[in-house]
């Protein structure tokens, strides 16, 4: 070997044997240099503040929640559905400040659209969360995996989706009573027919059934925005049919047998307002067999029904107004997002097709 490839060969073993010491280094300075090189800011996750709520602390702001759930019995406790989180459970949700729990942080999606309690559990023990995209974002999420349950109050979780049946398809509304578990879908990954409007389970979730078929069920294909149940008569479900390819087909619908026949209880007044550019129709079931609907139309409202006799008969309420920049508009205006100057009409973005909901008052009918 020439003199100059040894030189090279030692220089090499030298540096591999420096390297050595100083990865096995029980020096003092050597472990100093290495505390010093790893210091980590918290980046979450936590809150953000100054956010546009008023009267809270610090005015935190997390997310989007896009469905609340509250205990029948114990006004303490409460769940939410995020748009993109999971369900979050309080204990503490009557206090100013209330702590939050994250349930699904290892479920395979966290984008929640509905949730439900199971009528048949006496404890409200057993929870279902629906699966399904409602973010701002153009409604980006995770994957759609149907439905995830809990029969231990969300501690624990698994997913049902009807050996794959709700695979890929957007849940709108959940119902659930013991083996009985009906969903409405309003949108699908392969957005056809067969894959939207209602969907039951008479074995608890093992399998499903698409109910929209119209034959022998009552109730035609279409796009199924709500799934609402009465609150003394779990039996009793409405839902709406949009895009209905069956002529007359749009409308509200009632069921009384827990989803398995329907029968289309909305006026003509209320149709003639589900048109080709109804983007939302969602309602809501009160203690006193009062029933609302509103219907949003390019995500503006356009409608607000109230049924005082469970469906039987509707009268057109009218529509909430507000006064901004010196003009009247309505709830989730269409036009630009707002605010700006300018005709009222375009003071905001019309974003009733995500950010619309509806309740009944427990105690008072009016």
């Amino acid at each position: 070997m020439s003199r100059k490839k040894q030189v090279h060969t030692v220089r090499s073993r030298q540096k591999q044997k420096t390297f050595r010491t100083l990865l096995s280094s029980e020096r003092l300075e050597d472990r100093c240099m290495l505390t010093a090189s790893a210091d980590w800011t918290p980046l979450g996750p936590f809150s953000a503040t100054n956010g546009q709520v008023e009267n809270i602390a610090n005015k935190p702001v997390a997310g989007a929640i896009h469905a609340l759930l509250a205990h029948p019995t114990n006004p303490n406790t409460l769940y939410v559905g995020s748009v993109n989180g999971g369900v979050w459970k309080s204990l503490d949700a009557t206090v100013s400040q209330p702590h939050w729990t994250p349930l699904t942080d290892s479920m395979p999606s966290q984008s929640i659209s509905a949730l439900a309690f199971d009528s048949a559990d006496a404890n409200s023990n057993t929870i279902y969360a629906g699966v399904g995209r409602n973010s701002s974002l153009g409604r980006i999420g995770n994957q759609r995996i149907g439905l995830m349950r809990s029969i231990n109050a969300g501690q624990n979780w698994q997913v049902v989706d009807g050996g794959g049946v709700l695979q890929g398809k957007n849940i709108s509304g959940v119902y659930a009573n013991g083996n009985t578990i009906v969903v409405s879908v309003n949108v699908a990954d392969n957005s056809t027919y067969a894959n939207i409007g209602i969907f039951r389970s008479t074995n608890g979730g093992t399998s499903f059934t698409q109910i929209s078929t119209g034959a022998s069920t009552g109730l035609p294909g279409g796009v199924s925005y709500d799934l609402v149940a009465e609150p003394l008569n779990s039996s009793v479900l409405y839902t709406s049919v949009v895009f209905s390819p069956t002529a007359g087909g749009n409308g509200v619908y009632k069921s009384s047998n827990a989803g398995a026949n329907w029968t289309k209880v909305s006026t003509p007044a209320m149709d003639a307002l589900i048109v080709a550019n109804t983007s939302n129709l969602e309602m809501a079931a009160g203690r006193n067999n009062e029933v609302y609907a509103g219907i949003i139309n390019a995500g503006a409202l356009a409608g607000l029904f109230r049924s005082p006799d469970n469906g039987l008969t509707w009268a057109s309420m009218d529509l909430p107004q507000t006064n901004e920049t010196g003009g009247n508009v309505g709830l989730n205006p269409r036009g630009g997002k707002g605010p700006t100057s300018g005709p009222s009409e375009l003071i905001a973005g019309g974003q009733g097709n995500i950010h619309f909901s509806i309740v009944a008052d427990p105690n008072n009918a009016n």
